[in-house]
């Protein structure tokens, strides 16, 4: 059954809940073309008493910026998906077991215990320094005053209870607008703590935040990331800044006169940062149209930025990803045309089909005075209300070939680590590391003039572990592999597959495979994605000689970007192309690569 939750956790006994059930009609929308029929609709629902409740993706924005050229791409997620509830009921967060109960709606586990054993950003630190250098660019251009930054964040949950999920979420990290919305085809779990807007009768109110810190469990450096964050001019000017961006947009459409700052530089406490928060009043007619506050105050401006329509050109030149819910809004109309909406930061999304696998986002607000450095820590700070969650099943691995007593490709190795290190939300001080590897080598056994592999494995805390193993002289080994096709087909669609892991699901997938299907008398198998793509075997990238040129899949296709491989492709030898049965078959000749044994010569049996 459909139903939509927005809770106020934060006072859990306050009547100050609302849960709405009994959906009559869904209003669901994926182009910006329909959007303002869709409002109108809503509109009318409203007008027949209907109660509408859901979300609006940041991507809508599209409809009420008329001078951003729309994409030409249509949206996965819908860019406005509402229900119209005949019912609703208002209750205290710390009766929703009781009160989802009674009305026959969901079951909570409240014992469970629920982790995310994947955790991916969509950039490392390296690539995200990029996109904050066009931003900073921008800045000293004066082109903006201020850009919100943001990046995607995939997860995967040990469960596909969705609504437990949520449960323990807004019980750890108590907030005051969050929201639950089991719809399909995307379901919503937004831990949010920012209200976009609310409107009672002809008030509207508006509550931005814009400045973070990480608090400590030591009391005294709590009271201390407490007391400089309410004083620090940078955080202060970075919150005034969206202050002015939407008492200017409330000036659009309010009555004249009637915008207040209530409050300046409030200092709320959530269970992991403390937060910049300022509250802006206004005036405006009762049966103000929700279309019509969207058109002068979406998205959000502490989302968004400054000046607000030259920072949304800027974003949408600079993200190479879309937001979709993460940066909207999700909340809820009444019949008598009272609202409250709220900012969707710290919100997870999932496809119906797949529960486990869920997406969100994290960001911050860039300004003149920023570091890369300091923002990529917060966006670490704003992320521990699921990294507390956080527990990887797997390792992080590197194979590196020590010959006549030194490394090949050290760098690259140490480099690659640490970006997956980066992207999977492990710990590592690859400095550190650096140095107790050379200590490792310095106090082993091995013969300087033979060759290991030392295999380097590293965990999600930080701790790593080396090993070496003897490799005998190429002349004393078989010169040629023999391999064979796997014979079908395994979905690669995994992130994880790009990554050297001991993950079961991805890489622990080859072993399993290798050992039930390669025939008698096969070296290797080279395995064959969902697109008949083929892409890697188990310690090897494939690599083909057709028409003289040597091609090997791109990483996109799910395999693992390989140091010897990204030697070829750097050095001009090796392009791209995905290597289908017809181009493998058709190949002149085959390889098998990686760095610790090269390039080797194949053949099929």
């Amino acid at each position: 059954m459909t139903f939509a939750l927005f809770e106020n956790t934060q006072s859990a006994a306050k009547l100050s809940s609302k849960i709405f059930y009994n959906a009559e009609k869904i209003i669901s929308v994926y182009a910006i073309s329909e959007l303002q029929a869709a409002l109108q609709e809503l509109e009318q629902l409203r007008q027949d008493g209907y109660y509408l409740a859901g979300y609006i993706a940041y991507e809508a924005l599209y409809a009420f910026h008329h001078k951003l050229p729309v994409p030409a791409i249509q949206a996965k997620v819908p860019l406005l998906q509402m229900s119209a509830f005949s019912s609703s009921r208002d209750f205290p967060s710390n009766q929703l077991t009781k009160v989802l109960e009674e009305l026959g709606l969901a079951k909570i586990d409240s014992t469970a215990a629920i982790h995310f054993n994947y955790l991916e950003f969509a950039h490392s630190f390296t690539s995200y320094q990029q996109q904050f250098n066009q931003v900073y660019h921008h800045l000293a251009q004066g082109d903006s005053y201020q850009l919100n930054l943001t990046l995607p964040v995939q997860l995967e949950s040990s469960s596909t209870d969705l609504l437990t999920l949520y449960y323990l979420l807004s019980r750890k990290h108590p907030v005051g607008y969050a929201a639950y919305l089991p719809f399909a085809p995307w379901s919503v779990l937004s831990i949010s703590p920012e209200l976009f807007f609310s409107k009672q009768g002809t008030k509207i109110r508006v509550r931005p935040m814009k400045g973070t810190i990480a608090r400590s469990s030591d009391p005294l450096i709590d009271q201390q990331q407490r007391e400089y964050l309410a004083t620090d001019p940078k955080n202060r000017a970075e919150n005034l800044i969206i202050v002015d961006l939407l008492r200017n947009d409330l000036a659009q459409f309010c009555q004249t006169g009637s915008v207040i700052s209530e409050e300046l530089f409030a200092i709320e406490d959530y269970s992991s940062v403390y937060q910049m928060t300022s509250s802006i009043s206004a005036t405006l007619k009762q049966d103000t149209p929700f279309a019509q506050i969207l058109a002068n105050l979406f998205p959000c401006g502490s989302i968004s930025g400054a000046p607000k329509l030259r920072t949304l050109q800027l974003i949408e030149q600079i993200e190479t990803e879309p937001r979709n819910i993460y940066c909207g809004t999700c909340g809820y109309i009444t019949p008598d045309n009272d609202m409250s909406f709220n900012v969707a930061i710290r919100t997870l999304f999932a496809e119906a089909q797949t529960p486990q696998r869920l997406t969100m986002g994290v960001g911050g607000g860039i300004t003149i005075n920023s570091t890369a450095l300091d923002e990529w820590n917060e966006m670490q700070h704003k992320l521990r209300f699921v990294r507390s969650y956080y527990q990887p099943d797997f390792k992080l691995v590197e194979s590196l070939l020590y010959q006549n007593g030194q490394f090949h490709f050290l760098n690259a190795h140490l480099q690659r680590l640490n970006c997956s290190a980066q992207t999977l939300g492990f710990t590592l001080q690859v400095e550190q590391l650096a140095q107790e590897l050379n200590s490792y080598i310095s106090q082993s056994s091995m013969a300087s003039s033979a060759a290991y592999k030392v295999r380097i494995e590293l965990n999600h805390h930080g701790l790593w572990d080396f090993t070496h193993q003897y490799i005998p002289p190429l002349l004393s080994t078989k010169p040629l592999l023999t391999v064979a096709v796997a014979p079908q087909p395994i979905d690669s669609s995994h992130h994880l597959f790009r990554y050297k892991t001991t993950a079961t699901n991805t890489r622990g997938l080859y072993t399993k495979l290798d050992a039930q299907l390669k025939p008698q008398g096969v070296d290797e198998l080279i395995f064959i994605n969902q697109n008949n793509i083929l892409t890697e075997s188990r310690f090897h990238n494939l690599i083909i000689k057709i028409a003289g040129e040597l091609i090997t899949t791109p990483v996109s296709e799910g395999l693992l970007p390989g140091i010897y491989r990204e030697h070829l492709l750097t050095s001009g030898t090796l392009r791209e192309e995905a290597i289908t049965l017809e181009l493998f078959h058709a190949a002149d000749e085959i390889y098998l690569c990686n760095s610790v044994r090269g390039l080797i010569r194949c053949y099929t049996q």
